[in-house]
C-alpha cells in the first residue's frame, strides 16, 4: 500500500464530506459512504475512526490497464475511506459493499452495496482513458 505524505493526506481530508455544524470540521468528516472518520486516526490501528486513502478506481484494475503509478496515484482517483469499507470493497468498481455507515453521531455496521456516483466514473473514465 502506498504512503501518501502529509501534504496529500491534507488535500485529501479536505476533499471530504465536512462535519456537520458543530463539530470539530478539521478533525471529523465523513468518507463517501456516511462513515465518521478522524483526521488524526489516519492509520491507527486502535481507532474505530482510522482511514485510509483508497483509490477509488482500484490500483489493480488500472495497473492491468498499464496505467503508470504517477497516474494511478493522482488525487482524482483518491479518497477518504472508513477502513472498514476501504477493506470490504477491496478490488470491487464500481459497485461493492460497505460495512460502516452512520446514523446520527454513531458509526453502525451495515452490510449494503453501494456504487461510485456516475458523474465521478465518467470523470475516471476520460482521466485513464478506460
Amino acid at each position: 500500500m502506498k504512503e501518501f505524505d502529509e501534504p496529500t493526506r491534507k488535500r485529501i481530508w479536505d476533499a471530504t464530506t465536512i462535519a456537520p455544524s458543530g463539530y470539530e470540521n478539521t478533525q471529523l468528516r465523513k468518507d463517501r459512504f456516511g462513515a465518521w472518520v478522524q483526521y488524526d486516526k489516519y492509520k491507527d490501528e486502535n481507532s474505530e475512526f482510522r482511514w485510509h486513502i483508497d483509490h477509488i478506481c482500484p490500483r489493480a484494475l488500472l495497473e492491468r490497464k498499464g496505467i503508470s503509478e504517477d497516474k494511478i496515484n493522482a488525487e482524482i482517483n483518491l479518497q477518504v475511506l472508513h477502513y472498514r469499507n476501504n477493506e470490504s470493497k477491496n478490488d470491487d468498481y464500481p459497485t461493492f459493499h460497505i460495512k460502516v455507515t452512520s446514523r446520527g453521531i454513531f458509526n453502525i455496521e451495515v452490510d449494503e452495496m453501494r456504487s461510485i456516483d456516475l458523474a465521478k466514473q465518467e470523470e475516471l473514465k476520460k482521466f485513464y482513458n478506460l
